[in-house]
């Protein structure tokens, strides 16, 4: 119906942005929204500058947290990246993450559950996206957390926080890391993730 409004109206795509952006919860027309990364492979350059990250864990994943390429030093701290393919998926429903990721709950279940949340939010016809809410929600702790009161207090934590995390190659020696997560352009679909020694 928008679609023929749009036609008989003669709307731009200034108009016809603002006229959809109302109708869809502030949602960008199909057409405005950036590609996924099944649609187009992360650039090369994104992809050097993760591996020229070395010595630090650098992890560049898509809007759906999907790990679309990674370094040798996050291979060695995160050796779950050669099975499992999503971040999100990782931390919040496996046992080893719980173990790896020191104060799991506190420090790091509740900030990611607030970034899954905003995106599913966001993005509710992403059926991946969705498959990713849906497994981190079988589980009872995620579950129990999902509508937690600090979820909004996690979200604010900002993109550098300093977590701690035990890299299971280091010896069990628990390193403390500063998570940085890089917005790398308005309109990219990718995030980039880096560990760094504090």
């Amino acid at each position: 119906m928008l679609s023929r409004v749009r036609d008989k109206l003669y709307l731009t795509s200034a108009e016809w942005s603002i006229v959809y952006k109302q109708t869809h919860q502030g949602l960008p027309p199909p057409e405005e929204r950036f590609p996924t990364s099944a649609e187009a492979p992360p650039p090369d350059d994104l992809c050097t500058l993760v591996e020229k990250l070395q010595p630090w864990p650098a992890v560049l994943c898509d809007q759906r947290w999907d790990v679309v390429h990674y370094n040798d030093a996050a291979l060695h701290g995160l050796p779950w990246l050669r099975t499992m393919n999503n971040l999100l998926e990782w931390a919040l429903t496996a046992q080893e993450a719980r173990r790896q990721l020191i104060d799991w709950e506190e420090q790091w279940a509740l900030w990611l559950i607030s970034q899954l949340r905003q995106q599913a939010d966001l993005w509710p016809e992403d059926s991946r996206l969705q498959d990713v809410a849906d497994a981190a929600l079988a589980d009872p702790a995620v579950r129990r957390l999902w509508d937690s009161p600090g979820l909004a207090a996690a979200a604010q934590s900002g993109q550098t926080h300093t977590r701690r995390l035990l890299f299971p190659r280091k010896g069990r020696k628990q390193l403390e890391v500063t998570f940085m997560r890089l917005k790398l352009a308005e309109l990219s679909p990718y995030r980039l993730f880096v560990a760094m020694p504090t």
